[in-house]
């Protein structure tokens, strides 16, 4: 009997992309797509394709809450909650390590969508005459930081830690958290939001007017575990943290 190559006896086969050989290493298979031979990939074999995953670098179940063709897992403003962004110039990234499309004086952008109080739970230290102190925690969040160099990247968040110092060194933190490593912080060095007061159980609630002109100088990407970090001092650059909040 003849095999595909037309050698008698041979062991030579016809794979399902038409190449005849004795070599069953290189066989054609199917693509993501179910196409044979095929080029189409799936980065994070969620079972949806490069081309039509709506987070092609996290494995998601493709919901799109707010229809914005980015799925919830990769999508740093989607669901209930608050959208907040902020915007710095980069003034320093200590130690160097940074990947390629980051770099000094890159306008660096943090968003995520922080939820709401159904969704978060509220602890406190309580507040008095020195200030307060304020952490809620959540089911793991995206967040995206982009670098005006091109760099952009999405990670999670489970953790807001709120430090309101009334006296030395009068100042305010909003420190965003991953577990108990800190992913973000920004801070008003001058304390004027939340000046008086206790701090709404919501943390939705808790973030009304950090969009006020002027508030914040300096935010910090510290990227715990991430083995690179930079630094923001905006009131050397652009004077204060460009922040928006939606809705």
């Amino acid at each position: 009997m003849q095999d595909c190559a037309g050698t008698w006896g041979g062991s030579a086969v016809e794979d399902e992309c038409g190449t005849c050989d004795d070599d069953s290493t290189n066989d054609c298979v199917q693509d993501c797509a179910g196409t044979w031979g095929g080029v189409a990939v799936d980065t994070d074999e969620d079972g949806a394709c490069d081309t039509v995953d709506n987070c092609p670098d996290i494995a998601n179940d493709q919901t799109d809450t707010d229809t914005d063709n980015v799925g919830d897992a990769c999508d740093a403003c989607s669901g209930a909650g608050a959208c907040l962004s902020f915007e710095s110039t980069v003034t320093a990234i200590p130690g160097g390590g940074e990947p390629s499309g980051a770099a000094v004086e890159d306008t660096v952008t943090f968003a995520v969508n922080v939820p709401d109080g159904a969704n978060a739970t509220f602890d406190t230290t309580g507040c008095n005459g020195a200030g307060c102190h304020a952490v809620w925690g959540f089911a793991p969040v995206a967040y995206e930081i982009t670098y005006s160099s091109g760099y952009s990247y999405v990670g999670e968040i489970d953790g807001v830690d709120l430090m309101v110092d009334r006296t030395a060194p009068n100042e305010t933190n909003i420190i965003f958290l991953d577990g108990s490593d800190r992913i973000y912080q920004v801070t008003d060095s001058d304390n004027e939001w939340h000046t008086a007061g206790s701090i709404p159980v919501d943390l939705v609630q808790a973030t009304v007017g950090v969009d006020a002109t002027d508030l914040f100088e300096l935010t910090f990407f510290w990227n715990e575990g991430g083995g690179w970090k930079s630094y923001h001092y905006d009131y050397t650059r652009t004077g204060h943290t460009v922040v928006t909040r939606t809705p």
